[in-house]
């Protein structure tokens, strides 16, 4: 909506934050995906190994010590989310395989 020519109220989360990135009140995020991470497990442990070196580094600590957890969160409910996605069968069949 516009209130004036200079002035406008957004609600976009992505119109907000590049604002808030452009004028440097918001730091840049790297964004970091691991495609079907109920199934890649080891890949979720390579994530909190690269988010305990932002930490040591001081990158961004507490946004990353947050993400870390959340991470943690995830790969320790990776059953259950391999349950709620319907992949326990086939999660079966690839440790049949490895063994």
């Amino acid at each position: 909506m516009i209130l004036e020519p200079t002035l406008r109220i957004v609600t976009d989360e992505v119109t907000i934050i590049d604002c808030l990135v452009d004028s440097k009140e918001f730091p840049r995020f790297r964004m970091f995906i691991v495609d079907d991470f109920s199934m890649h497990e080891e890949a979720m442990c390579v994530l909190i190994n690269v988010l305990d070196e932002e930490i040591k580094d001081g990158n961004e600590e507490m946004v990353m010590r947050l993400a870390r957890n959340k991470v943690l969160d995830m790969l320790h409910m990776s059953g259950t989310f391999r349950a709620l996605f319907g992949k326990t069968e086939l999660r079966r069949q690839q440790n049949e395989l490895f063994y």
